[in-house]
């Protein structure tokens, strides 16, 4: 039996009667709360995170307006700063920051791990690194890399520096990267020379040639040999363009403190489908995606500082989707991630959906999400979950796009061990791209009701539009919120968005919460997105 410890949102709700005078009787009291004061709620978890800035906050929200909303006017952080805060104290439990395994791995039963002393050395090394080709504040760093530490470390690197990271999953083709890279000029390009994904290794040294000859900004490649580890670098140099292999530039140890940043200096470009068929680049701030990964990884999806509660952190997800960057965001918490890389099921010839359920359990991952598909998946394809691993540290089960089956739901408890006497968690989120996050999510003090979203999302302030007979209507959000898009990186014009997908509201008054179904799930938005 694991051994219970307090909802994170129970912290939260004592820390608000304690140090804010505030008391709510059921959940849709709070989520009101967060959605009418919206300076007083915002504040709060700056407070409650004890996100540190040289210069406090006088306010929250200085201008309320959609778009262009003003957040913590005059503050500074960084995204690396808040995740190294955990560094000392995670390292004296003896807890690691990541641990990994790829296919290989895998097969082989060995898990790579990656303390924080060491996470944050590599990210100070390459950070240097970087500095010295001339990356500086708002210079874009683009990467096509696998989801593995070492990207982590890219991305952590540039956040420290204010350089603007983008990343493309090493599956996509050079058009698909090409259409979303051309649209900001990155100076440096991190790619690695191939990947193992379905059982079969993938030689990417072409493609990543097709990339340089497409992007003519690009003045340095840095290349990771993560399949050859004997490749060649230099025949990526040319007049003009300089060429380096990423492992020597991992293994320095210098003096080196992320930059001190303004709140909403951007963090990274991520792309969307828009009403064209060109991928949307949309540009986060630091401070936004900060305040918004640590209130839905910690008070919606439960997890707390692993030195505290022991937990370990999974979603499945290849880097050139947005679930990786809510994967990594539980390093702001102080969680322990959990990385695969690879196809779920191993060999597209023989898969096995059992594989990654092995991994989930030799990792001893404590919250385990993917998309709903895949647990279909697994479900039809009639595994035994209780033959498969021991799954006795897991706690918790999410699924993102759509809620779950009724039958999946009932599958996943049949075959999954119960968490102190009661059926595992089983939560579903439901956000996008353009936020980074979610509008609708889970809450494990709420009733687990089969298909249906728990609750709306703290801060998310959504309604139903053009609302029709079943019930259902467009999901709009209608208050800013501070992960909202800084703009499109082409047109500097800043922007929100409205879902697109249709969605009704169920209450739940007898338990004082609001629930949603989605009556049906497409992520192009009617008007395009970053639109109301």
């Amino acid at each position: 039996m694991k051994a219970p410890h307090e909802p994170q949102i129970s912290r939260y709700l004592r820390w608000l009667r304690l140090n804010r005078q505030r008391s709510f009787d059921t959940y849709d009291a709070l989520w009101q709360w967060s959605v009418t004061d919206l300076d007083g709620f915002w504040q709060s978890l700056w407070d409650y995170f004890e996100i540190e800035s040289p210069t406090p906050p006088t306010r929250a929200l200085a201008e309320s307006r959609t778009p262009d909303a003003v957040w913590f006017p005059g503050t500074q952080l960084n995204y690396a700063r808040q995740v190294f805060r955990h560094a000392d104290a995670a390292h004296g439990a003896d807890l690691p920051a990541i641990l990994f395994r790829n296919e290989r791995l895998q097969d082989a039963g060995r898990t790579l791990s990656l303390s924080w002393p060491e996470l944050r050395r590599e990210v100070a090394s390459l950070a240097v690194a970087l500095r010295s080709m001339g990356v500086q504040r708002h210079d874009r760093v683009a990467a096509y890399l696998p989801n593995a530490p070492q990207t982590v470390v890219a991305f952590l690197a540039c956040a420290s520096l204010g350089a603007v990271w983008s990343v493309c999953s090493p599956d996509m083709e050079a058009p698909a990267v090409l259409a979303r890279f051309r649209q900001i000029a990155p100076k440096v390009l991190i790619a690695c020379d191939g990947t193992t994904h379905g059982g079969r290794d993938h030689d990417r040294l072409p493609l990543v040639h097709a990339l340089l000859d497409g992007l003519p900004s690009v003045g340095h490649v840095v290349i990771w040999p993560c399949l050859d580890k004997d490749a060649e670098v230099d025949e990526f140099a040319r007049p003009g363009r300089r060429a380096y292999d990423l492992r020597p530039m991992l293994a320095g140890n210098p003096d080196f403190e992320p930059e001190w940043l303004p709140f909403d200096h951007p963090l990274w470009i991520v792309y969307a489908s828009g009403a064209s068929d060109r991928p949307e680049p949309i540009v986060h701030g630091h401070g936004g995606i900060v305040l918004e990964m640590l209130k839905l990884n910690t008070l919606h999806n439960n997890l707390g500082a692993s030195v505290d509660t022991g937990d370990r952190f999974h979603w499945t997800s290849s880097t050139g989707r947005v679930m990786w960057n809510l994967q990594i965001g539980g390093l702001l918490g102080g969680t322990t991630l959990c990385l695969f890389d690879g196809h779920p099921a191993g060999s597209t010839e023989a898969p096995d959906w059992t594989r990654l359920w092995q991994f989930v359990g030799e990792t001893g991952v404590t919250f385990f999400g993917a998309s709903a598909a895949f647990h279909t998946g697994v479900m039809q394809a009639d595994i035994d979950l209780g033959r498969t691993t021991d799954l006795s540290t897991l706690r918790a089960v999410g699924s993102a796009g759509t809620p779950l089956s009724s039958a999946c739901h009932d599958w996943l408890w049949q075959q999954l061990p119960p968490v102190n006497g009661q059926l595992i968690w089983i939560t579903s989120i439901v956000g996008s791209t353009d936020i980074a996050g979610a509008f609708v999510g889970g809450l494990p003090t709420l009733p687990n009701v089969r298909g249906e979203v728990q609750c709306r999302c703290l801060g998310a302030a959504i309604e139903t539009r053009s609302t029709p007979d079943d019930g259902a209507g467009v999901l709009v959000c209608t208050q800013p919120m501070p992960s909202m898009p800084r703009g499109f990186w082409r047109d500097g014009e800043d922007a929100v968005w409205a879902h697109g997908g249709r969605i009704r509201l169920v209450p739940h008054p007898e338990h004082g919460y609001t629930g949603a179904v989605l009556a049906d799930r497409s992520d192009r938005p009617e008007a395009g997105p970053a639109t109301v």
